[in-house]
This record gives structure tokens, sequence and C-alpha cells, in this order.
């Protein structure tokens, strides 16, 4: 699973389609955009964040990963 934010978008591949699960929070523990899919690439828009700094968890095929961004 590979997971990348670049211009206001975060982009999720997976090797195979399978349902990907994306949640985003604030440094304070809200959760402040979710998204669901099914397929091997998953494209989520965060450009209605305010600036700072965000926790992501995608979760997809039993396994997840969590990355911290920052949004200017």
């Amino acid at each position: 699973m590979k997971a990348v934010y670049r211009d206001g978008e975060l982009s999720v591949t997976l090797p195979r389609t399978s349902e990907v699960k994306v949640d985003v929070f604030d440094m304070m523990g809200n959760l402040t955009k979710s998204s669901r899919g099914y397929a091997a690439e998953h494209v989520v828009s965060l450009q209605h964040l305010n600036h700072g700094f965000y926790v992501v968890r995608v979760s997809a095929n039993r396994a997840s990963r969590v990355l911290k961004i920052q949004v200017k």
C-alpha cells in the first residue's frame, strides 16, 4: 500500500482492487474527513482543510498505515 499527499489530494495505491478506508484527523484527534472506496487507486480531495498538520489513517486488506501531513 502506498499513500502520497500532494497538491491538496491524498492518493492511495493498492496492489489489487480492494476496499479502502481513509480517515483524516486534526491534531486534537477530531475526525475531519472520512472516505471509503473500492479500487486499486483511491484519491481523496483534502483541499477543504485549514492550514496545519493532520494525521491520516489508511486501511485496506487487513493492513493500515498512519501518516502525518501538512496542509499549506
